[in-house]
């Protein structure tokens, strides 16, 4: 019965893992990426710490740059509206 239990939890692992990477790391940033709110304040200008676990150090500072680089945006679209 340990057995399986330990396969289920191996099994629940993986899946959190590739869940992670095809998700977090891959299609919710591409979305999040394809277009920049004007909401400085937005759900997609945070730090995703999910997608963050799965990334290498240089993915990292590439995913940091870039969520600086759109943060900036929305800030600026932010003071336009005002």
């Amino acid at each position: 019965m340990n057995i399986i239990v330990k396969e289920i939890d191996d099994l629940r692992f993986w899946l959190t893992k590739v869940k992670r990477i095809m998700w977090n790391k891959g299609l919710k940033l591409w979305w999040y990426r394809l277009w920049i709110r004007k909401d400085e304040f937005h759900s997609s200008l945070e730090s995703d710490r999910s997608a963050l676990m799965e990334m290498s150090s240089s993915e990292r500072a590439k995913y940091i740059a870039d969520l600086s680089r759109r943060r900036d945006i929305a800030y600026k679209r932010s003071l336009e509206r005002r």
